[in-house]
């Protein structure tokens, strides 16, 4: 257990009975002696406070850095993931408008996107076409001083709004796939892996001779195009899109205005995410042989979702009795902001089966429900109890509210010894 600066303050107070000369300033209270022994007594309590808290590190991750290093060894990778639109595009000129698969369009802030598709319009013809708001850059290195397990370091993007949401790998010009952690790679065959460290960097790796993958050869030519995305959209209706530039004059004739928001896109996974994901014990990876539950799998790979509850059989009948439809099925609750539910759950289901294709999967819808407590308080006549009882509410919602932590996972226990500290500590009429 820590101890307070108060508790050094007064153990200080104890000491300096035992030093008659040090006790006259003391109880005289000499500034440059006060200022000192605060100082101490503070730096002290700062260190109890961190070592006490590193006493539990190795049960409940809390630092930010064991949080970060505990990502790292789990392979959780700092990606974001681009939105994708719908655009609506009307021709108002008198000539055919082809508009080829690739080309870049600007939305109303001035972010990227690529088209998926090709557009051929006929004068005054309207058409759709689907968007991806990326970039991409290329990186190109030779090989000089070839080695087992090569590693080249992906620089971040120089803008920092902008976040790496994927990339691809060839080595002279043969297409390398992404093998996670060389799984299944046999030696001669090619793939590479990715790497993070708690800082957040990026390496593409490749494998060993003879041993699995492929150990690139000094002057073997490796390109690496990385995608770049701004992660969560903000689009209102309607919004207006532009090309990028003019490359034949009768594209100056065409309108483009957002008709449907197909993907909202996710900034890459955040902290508060990261700590919950460190909970779960590392053996938890993509293999079902250790997924006794699979939010974990859910979460790595839909990081950034609202709400998130996945429970088997027992707990489903010991809520709503036994069925003998429930054998072997998987129940889960799921909210993602800007998504379609219809993709949400089609998503989850290929992740889900891709680690284990016995399950069956039942989704429940999620129901928001009024936090159980009653709070009784008493304060001065000086507050108004109104204000006193608005601010109250909005601490209790700040910490079991629907967009709080702790009730991101689903089926968690409200701690009324939690509740009532956080109360006094926000509240300034309860202090």
């Amino acid at each position: 257990m820590s101890i307070s600066r108060d508790e050094l303050l007064a153990l200080i107070a104890q000491e300096a009975q035992n030093h008659p000369v040090a006790l006259a300033h003391y109880q005289a209270g000499n500034p440059l002696l006060l200022m000192n022994l605060n100082a101490i007594a503070t730096m002290l309590a700062m260190i109890s406070q961190q070592l006490d808290m590193a006493a539990g590190e190795a049960f409940a991750k809390t630092r930010d850095t064991t949080v970060l290093a505990d990502a790292s060894m789990k392979g959780i990778l700092p990606f974001a993931r681009p939105g994708r639109v719908q655009i609506g595009v009307n021709n108002r000129g008198s000539s055919v408008v082809n508009l080829a698969a690739g080309r870049r369009l600007l939305d109303p802030s001035g972010k990227v996107y690529l088209s998926e598709s090709a557009l051929n319009l006929a004068a005054g013809a309207s058409g759709s076409l689907s968007a991806r708001q990326m970039v991409k850059r290329d990186m190109v290195q030779v090989v000089n001083a070839s080695q087992p397990f090569y590693a080249i370091q992906i620089p971040p993007p120089s803008d920092p709004e902008m976040a790496i949401s994927g990339l691809s790998v060839s080595v002279n010009g043969i297409d390398y796939p992404y093998t996670p952690a060389f799984f299944n790679l046999a030696a001669g065959q090619v793939g590479y892996a990715l790497e993070t460290d708690e800082l957040r960097r990026l390496w593409v790796r490749f494998g060993f001779d003879s041993v699995f993958g492929v150990q690139p050869a000094n002057g073997a030519t490796i390109r690496i195009t990385v995608e770049e995305t701004a992660g969560k959209l903000d689009l209102a209706p309607g919004a207006a899109f532009s090309l990028e530039s003019i490359t034949a004059s009768n594209e100056a004739a065409i309108s483009m205005n957002l008709t449907a928001l197909l993907q909202n896109g996710a900034d890459p996974i955040g902290i508060d995410t990261l700590r919950e994901l460190a909970k779960y014990p590392a053996s938890y990876n993509d293999s079902a042989v250790y997924l006794g539950d699979f939010a974990f799998l859910i979460r790595k790979n839909l990081p950034n979702l609202r709400f998130l509850s996945v429970w088997n059989e027992q707990i489903e009948e010991a809520a709503r009795g036994p069925s003998v439809n429930n054998i072997n099925r998987l129940f889960i609750a799921v909210l993602m902001d800007g998504m379609p539910i219809d993709w949400l759950q089609g998503e989850i289901t290929r992740i889900i089966q891709s680690a284990d294709d016995c399950y069956r999967i039942t989704f429940i819808p999620v129901v928001d429900y009024p936090i159980p407590v009653q709070i009784n308080a008493q304060v001065a006549t000086v507050h108004d109890p109104d204000a006193v009882k608005a601010s109250m509410q909005a601490a209790v919602l700040a910490l079991y509210g629907r967009d709080a932590p702790a009730v991101r996972t689903g089926m968690f226990n409200l701690s009324h010894k939690t509740l009532s500290h956080h109360l006094r500590d926000t509240v300034s009429a309860l202090q």
